[in-house]
Parts: structure tokens; sequence; C-alpha cells
């Protein structure tokens, strides 16, 4: 059965016409424009299965090759199954369309995506389907990290210069930039090695925290000269030296203690007269020595 349409006819008079029944909507109409907008789009069925991905899309899923199972031009009349790690959760999201629409962001291999979705109903109000639109944005939240990362440095050094404000001797100064790096930073421990000008090693001097009884034993009988260990190699490099994990150091005889109790660390080389140069600083100059955890909740050395 037809609706009828009534409209004025040219003498004035109503004249009917027949009007088409209302029809769901045709989502094979969308794509010319789809196709011409920088936002990255799809559309699926009540199956989830994409029925449409603007050329948007095509080219934000080319840095997404190496974690999806299949290839860009197989992506249309494919399941959105393929993007999440755990499909059976968007199902019961998509199930109906009550719960849309919805934003998060979604981790595909490395990368993040920050995806919408909205539902696709009929003149009637009947969902037919569903809208993602989404955006890469791993390398925005990379550099909010490095901002935040940035800031958060800064805001440690202002702590260490304005506590070295007050220092009286070196030592004090030095207590005072590990008490003040490990707390800004996490770390558990912190311990600072200067040169031994009798033998020209490194000994240690300074700590803050606690990485045990038998790490502190250890370490107290410990040197290390110019290249070994974690230590002396950033007193070779003069620069910072970093170590996912000091027991991995074959050369370095904390290793096995650091293996027992969790040590994992980086280490500072630091010289308060360094000059532009870079010259090797003599023997005896009072070069300090520090390390410290590489992550939060760990201890450094």
């Amino acid at each position: 059965m037809t609706e009828m349409d009534t409209r004025p006819s040219v003498n004035g008079r109503s004249k009917p016409r027949a009007a088409a029944a209302p029809q769901g909507v045709d989502l094979r109409s969308l794509p010319g424009v789809l196709d011409a907008i920088p936002t990255r789009v799809m559309l699926c069925d009540l199956d989830l299965n994409i029925t449409y991905a603007n050329d948007a899309t095509r080219e934000g899923l080319l840095r997404l090759a190496d974690w999806i199972p299949i290839s860009i031009d197989e992506i249309v009349g494919a399941n959105i199954d393929i993007f999440h790690q755990r499909p059976q959760h968007q199902r019961q999201l998509l199930r109906d369309g009550s719960d849309l629409p919805r934003r998060a962001n979604i981790q595909v291999g490395p990368e993040t995506l920050d995806l919408t979705v909205h539902a696709i109903r009929d003149e009637n109000g009947q969902y037919v389907g569903a809208m993602a639109t989404w955006d890469n944005i791993t390398d925005k939240l990379a550099a909010e990290q490095r901002l935040a990362e940035s800031v958060s440095d800064s805001g440690a050094v202002n702590k260490v210069l304005a506590g070295l404000s007050a220092a009286s001797s070196v030592d004090q100064a030095v207590q005072i930039a590990l008490d003040t790096v490990r707390a800004e930073f996490g770390w558990a421990y912190g311990s600072y090695w200067a040169i031994d000008s009798s033998d020209n090693t490194l000994k240690f001097r300074v700590e803050s925290g606690d990485a045990g009884a038998e790490f502190r034993r250890v370490t107290l009988e410990a040197s290390f000269a110019r290249g070994v260990g974690l230590s002396g190699r950033a007193w070779a490099n003069e620069d910072l030296f970093f170590t996912q994990d000091i027991g991995e150091m074959t050369d370095c005889v904390r290793a096995p203690v650091a293996q027992r109790v969790g040590v994992k660390s980086g280490c500072v080389d630091l010289e308060p007269e360094r000059r532009a140069s870079r010259r090797a600083p003599q023997r005896g100059s009072s070069r300090l020595r520090c390390a410290g955890a590489a992550r939060p909740g760990e201890r450094g050395t």
C-alpha cells in the first residue's frame, strides 16, 4: 500500500499523487560524499562486516599494515573483529546501537587510534549499521609524553639547583642531588661514586634510598676502572650510560647481586667544570659519578 501525497494543481485544485513508501538507508549512496572528506570513515552492516572505507581510511591503514591480518585491498568485506583483541566486547557494544555514539582509544599493534562510532538509522529509527571515524594519535601522544617529561625534567633540575644553593660541601650537594632526583623520578635507590686519586678508580661515596644489605655490602667493597662496569662506562663516555639490566654486565662485580635483588639502572656522568671542548679531565679532578634506577619503583646503582 502506498501513501498519498496531495499537492495543488495548476488550476488550484488538489491533485492526488502517489508517494513512494519510506525506504531504508541506502549505504551505497554515502561513498560519493565520504570519499571527498579528509576524515577517516568506515561503515559496517548489522553483521559488523565493513561495507565501505573511504580514501582517507585506506591511506591511514597503510601505517597499520603490519598489524592487521589482511591487506588494505581486502578491508571492505572483512569483519571489524580484525581490529580488536576482544571482539566480543565490540559486538556487545554494536549489537543494537543503544550504546552509541561511543568514543575510545584502541590499540592496533603499537599504534593508538582515536575511534568514534555512531549508529546509522533509517527513517523509521531502525538501527541498520554503524559508522566509525578514526584518527591515528600515536605521534600526538608521543609528543605530549615528551613534553610532559621535559616539563618534569625541568622541574626536577630546578629543585636540584634550589637545593644545591644551600649546600656547604660537595658531599652535601651530591646528597641533595641524589635525594631530589630519586624523589622526582620515583627511583628506589641512587648512589654517587667519586674518583680516588690514589689509584685512579671510582669508589662509592654517598647513597640515597636502600637496595638491601647485600647490595650495599658489595657496593662498599667495589671499585671501577675507567670503562669497567656501569659507573666506569659513564666515566669513559663522559656522558649518560644507560643499561636496562645491570645484572647483564659481565664486567660488573655487583652484577650477580643486582640480579638477585632486582637492580636495574642507568648511570649519569657529572663534571662540575666540564669544558666545551670535552677534553678528558686530569687525574684527581673532582668529577662526580651518579647512577639511578631506570624506571619508577626499581632500584638503581
